[in-house]
């Protein structure tokens, strides 16, 4: 699966369409019919010659962009997204997603169900971003997951850590307090300017 593999607010707020994106499924039979050269003046048809996108169902989708003539939009420039989907792509909001260290790993995909002894897995790999520029190198890792997040344990053992720090100061105080504490407004604590 390749669903919901991007954090939901990056694709509600981060990433989106842009505002006066529009796009309707055509209600024509094929993408050659010609239903109109315009809607509500936005320069979209099913016609072969303007604007619309087939989807893997078949079916034919009709789109419009604001601005097309001074602005580049991703699908233009990455034709293996979809116009319907442009930067709300999964796969390109999770490559967007900065990370933390030199070394990391972005998520593809998940298996619904785990695999069998013996199961065969093969994958077909496109390398549609060039990573050679900064010296980077990619690699396929399938690896188990949890709700925490995958194998490494370095977030964990900092968490572990910061714990372990909080905990023992929480006792520090905690015991000053029980065995010697600080009367409420005492005059000793109190400093004063001298006149």
């Amino acid at each position: 699966m390749e669903e919901g593999i991007a954090w939901t607010s990056d694709l509600e707020y981060r990433f989106r369409q842009p505002q006066g994106f529009e796009s309707e499924e055509c209600v024509c039979d094929t993408c050659s019919c010609a239903e109109g050269a315009t809607s509500e003046g936005k320069p979209w048809s099913c016609d072969e010659n303007n604007k619309h996108y087939v989807k893997s169902d078949g079916t034919c989708h009709k789109y419009y962009y604001p601005n097309e003539e001074v602005t580049q939009y991703l699908h233009e420039t990455y034709p293996m997204i979809s116009p319907l989907e442009g930067v709300t792509d999964e796969h390109f909001v999770v490559w967007m997603r900065i990370a933390s260290h030199p070394t990391f790993r972005k998520f593809y995909g998940y298996f619904e169900n785990g695999f069998k002894k013996g199961d065969v897995v093969t994958f077909v790999i496109e390398n549609n971003w060039i990573v050679k520029n900064f010296k980077g190198s990619k690699s396929l890792v399938i690896t188990t997951t949890s709700a925490f997040g995958g194998k490494t344990t370095q977030l964990g053992g900092c968490f572990i850590g910061v714990g372990g720090i909080s905990l023992l100061a929480a006792l520090f105080f905690g015991l000053k307090h029980i065995f010697k504490p600080r009367k409420l407004a005492d005059e000793k604590y109190l400093k004063y300017k001298a006149e």
